[in-house]
């Protein structure tokens, strides 16, 4: 299975009302710096995510490491999609 792009979770927050087309975001900016998410709408994203995807976001998940950045966060979510391993075999 594809991971999730970057680009997939930009156009993600666009469609939420997160980020307007204009704000320049990279990869690695983060979006609570930028105030693009605060722990309010992280729960509003959590919301769009779920369905999309057909997964789970775990309240344990629910940490800034897993959505400060478009990269963290499309990482987290390709992790979790079904039939991915969520941990690296070992």
């Amino acid at each position: 299975m594809t991971p999730v792009s970057t680009e997939v979770m930009r156009e993600l927050l666009k469609e939420t009302g997160l980020l307007s087309n204009g704000i320049p975001l990279g990869d690695s900016d983060s979006l609570f710096d930028q105030g693009i998410l605060d722990s309010l709408r992280l729960f509003d994203l959590v919301s769009m995510i779920e369905p999309r995807f057909g997964i789970r976001v775990r309240d344990t998940d629910l940490v800034p490491d897993n959505f400060d950045t478009l990269a963290n966060l499309a990482a987290y979510v390709s992790s979790r999609i079904p039939g991915r391993p969520t941990e690296p075999a070992g």
